[in-house]
């Protein structure tokens, strides 16, 4: 090889070892991380703690966490990885997305639905009938909606290197709708209704990027909840279209924090609605993440004159005062929560028995 296609050889070779900091440096937004980050405060020096090495631990753990380009490494990282994988494995969230067939992403804490033991607590629904025997005395009704699971509801999309997980559907959701419905409960399980909109429908209720019900799915979890307890019929007039995220419809993309973003191609969907009714009765929401979605299209609804709702946040006695004054209250949760006994949802069941009275 003659010196001058050596020349040329070394110019490629540090170009492309080059490449990585002109992508860190030429993406001016690669720098803002989606997700929670735990912020490590900077340790103060003591003679002590230096010598005995804490101050030097927690100062490593300092730095990794805030020296420059942290952000920009750690997305060039989880490119690097991706690209490993094929992008069908990603870094990104703890490395607790994959990716399925159509561009589909799932979140791996979702497939616990498909746990072998099948276990379901009878504690967990003795807690559930003194709720509705308490609220019944103070002439509230309670109802139960099921939110659906994306892994369920899109189980033949997940890869096959997953499907041990699939080996044994305990069926939660059926044997919950129907302990529920042995206690006397209002309840909803909107897993079946959704995987019928999936087949049926023109419109996905989940979208490819997020692990929460789109506004579609929501909407028509809604229109059906209202059709089956008489609240009044809510007619879905047109659907909404538009290239952008009305919500979470793209969480689980957000958090890969790839410098090139996770982009396939989608549309997101709203539902509009023609009412013929509307109940002046104040109601309240509790759930999850996934009742975000069910609240605004409720809303949307125009169904009741007043709403409240609480998310993943702890309840106060204030939020109690506005609880005793509803007629109805709507808990919104997947079986996830229900079968684990330490979840939000049995903190605030025990809060609500502890100050009803």
């Amino acid at each position: 090889m003659t010196n001058r296609y050596k020349k040329i050889f070394v110019i490629i070779v540090i170009m492309c070892l080059c490449l990585p900091l002109l992508y860190i440096f030429g993406a001016s937004n690669s720098s803002v991380l989606h997700g929670s980050e735990n912020i490590i405060a900077l340790p103060s020096i003591h003679e002590r703690s230096f010598k005995e090495k804490d101050f030097q631990i927690q100062f490593e753990k300092w730095w990794n966490s805030h020296f420059y380009l942290r952000k920009k490494m750690l997305k060039l990282k989880n490119q690097f990885y991706d690209l490993a994988n094929f992008g069908k494995i990603h870094s990104g969230y703890n490395n607790q997305v994959i990716e399925g067939k159509y561009n589909y992403l799932f979140e791996k804490g979702y497939f616990s639905s498909f746990d072998k033991h099948c276990k379901i607590l009878p504690k967990n629904f003795a807690k559930i009938k003194r709720l509705n025997d308490s609220l019944k005395e103070k002439n509230i009704e309670l109802y139960f909606v099921l939110a659906p699971n994306k892994a369920v509801t899109y189980f033949d999309y997940i890869p096959q290197r997953y499907k041990y997980y699939l080996g044994k559907d305990c069926l939660y959701y059926r044997i919950i709708e129907q302990e529920l419905n042995n206690l006397g409960i209002n309840v909803l399980n909107a897993q079946p209704l959704v995987s019928k909109i999936r087949v049926n429908d023109r419109y996905q209720p989940f979208s490819i990027t997020g692990t929460h019900w789109n506004h579609y799915g929501a909407g028509r979890t809604v229109q059906y909840l209202a059709k089956r307890f008489n609240w009044g019929d809510v007619e879905i007039n047109d659907v909404e279209e538009s290239k952008s995220p009305y919500t979470t419809e793209k969480d689980i993309a957000n958090v890969l924090n790839l410098l090139k973003k996770y982009k396939p191609k989608q549309r997101f969907y709203r539902p509009i609605y023609k009412l013929n009714k509307t109940l002046l009765e104040n109601v309240t929401i509790i759930g999850n993440s996934f009742s975000k979605e069910f609240k605004i299209e409720l809303v949307n609804t125009g169904l009741f004159s007043s709403i409240n709702h609480y998310k993943n946040e702890p309840l106060s006695i204030e939020d109690m005062e506005k609880i005793k004054n509803s007629k109805k209250i709507i808990f919104v949760y997947t079986d996830i929560a229900i079968m684990n006994e330490k979840d939000q949802l049995y903190k605030k069941i025990n809060f609500i028995l502890e100050k009803l009275n």
